[in-house]
């Protein structure tokens, strides 16, 4: 016969099986056993009895001295009262979708004005959705209700407290690059190609990564540049046979005999549908993410704004006798002379857009068409906001 003692449980095991399944509250059997070994041990004459039967019974000495001082001073044991919230309470706030996406758009919308949000404030919007009710002659179940809100708001990961402002003089200019296209008459745009950028992207993420970040948004904007797409994507100055071949390879239905021009036209569908710009792969395959602004909205963009108003008071400076050196000293002074209240004015400017556009787009969910009505007749003077913060900042 073996005496392998592989398949015992260990004690570790056997003492985590008894405090899951007997009850936390000592009852009067349990006491009964404690006070027993207190009787035996005492008997022999050992020393620390308190800490052997704890040892034994695997509660804490506390409670085994707890029940030998009830027995010492009463003369007799009482089962102990068991816990008496043992089932799940109503709360006050309903813990519902439907009341947990309203708190989410509210805080929202308002963090999107930077406005602080508190529990009354949730009082509020939850008691005017007729989610609860409040006594109004009832002060204290109105403190109660805003006790059960902050538990409510808790829960929904919101944190108490003012949030932290982010100081100008802790930013860092990663990437600087001063692009000079040479002596030619054009839009540096035209100048500045894709695999230069490309270049650059690439560095900047270097610098990002070498000061430990991780996960990096970057917001770009619809420049031909910005979404170059890999030099094996395939092009409409190709030949036939290389756009037959290309449209194998991504699995595009079409026959030899098609013309080359309905081949490029399925072909380009599915490129721009399915092929990633160069610097999203890039920034993909580095754990970062390139998202660009919607086309034809500045105004979502305060540097668009400011880069505008910068350009304005250079160009107002133009004369004949402008050189290039005059240009950069002018751009320089213009940048210099930008107030934080001027900057603050821009981003202002954004959010307000911003939040005006949403509440558009929420009106066009829900079927009214008079808030797309007002927004579009609305749009043409929304260009001319930041030259009215310009002249209200200088």
């Amino acid at each position: 016969m073996s005496n392998s003692t592989s398949d015992c449980p260990t004690l570790d095991i056997v003492h985590a099986y008894v405090a899951a399944q007997r009850p936390r509250h000592i009852s009067k059997i349990e006491k009964l056993s404690i006070l027993q070994l207190h009787g035996f041990f005492r008997d022999q004459g050992e020393k620390a009895v308190s800490h052997k039967v704890a040892t034994i019974t695997a509660r804490s000495v506390a409670v085994v001295k707890a029940v030998w001082a009830e027995f010492k001073s009463t003369g007799e044991l009482v089962d102990g009262i068991p816990a008496a919230n043992t089932t799940q309470h109503a709360t006050r706030v309903p813990h519902t979708p439907v009341v947990e996406d309203l708190v989410r758009r509210f805080v929202r919308d308002r963090s999107a004005t930077r406005t602080r949000t508190v529990a009354k404030d949730v009082v509020a919007l939850l008691v005017k959705a007729k989610h609860i009710a409040i006594h109004v002659n009832k002060p204290a179940d109105y403190h109660a209700c805003i006790r059960a809100v902050r538990r409510f708001i808790q829960k929904q990961g919101y944190a108490r407290g003012r949030r932290k402002e982010v100081s100008i003089r802790k930013a860092k200019l990663y990437g600087l690059d001063i692009f000079v296209g040479g002596k030619k008459v054009k839009d540096y745009h035209a100048m500045f190609n894709h695999s230069y950028f490309v270049q650059w992207f690439n560095k900047l993420m270097d610098e990002v990564e070498a000061d430990g970040h991780r996960g990096i948004v970057f917001v770009m904007d619809n420049a031909k540049y910005h979404k170059g797409a890999p030099d094996d994507t395939p092009k409409g100055t190709w030949s036939k046979e290389l756009l037959y071949l290309a449209c194998l390879e991504y699995g595009i239905d079409v026959s030899p005999f098609d013309l080359r021009e309905t081949m490029w036209l399925l072909l380009h569908a599915h490129v721009v549908a399915a092929v990633e710009p160069l610097v999203v792969q890039a920034a993909a395959a580095r754990g970062h993410l390139v998202v660009y602004t919607p086309p034809y909205y500045s105004e979502l963009q305060p540097i668009e704004t400011v880069w505008a108003q910068v350009k304005g008071r250079v160009g107002m400076q133009y004369d004949e006798a402008t050189s290039f050196a005059m240009v950069h000293q002018r751009l320089t002074q213009a940048f210099a002379e930008l107030t934080s209240n001027n900057i603050d004015g821009h981003i202002r400017h954004s959010t307000s857009f911003l939040v005006d556009l949403a509440a558009t787009l929420q009106s066009a969910d829900d079927g009214d068409d008079s808030a797309l009505m007002q927004d579009s007749a609305s749009d043409d003077d929304a260009s001319g906001a930041c030259e009215t913060d310009d002249d209200t900042d200088e």
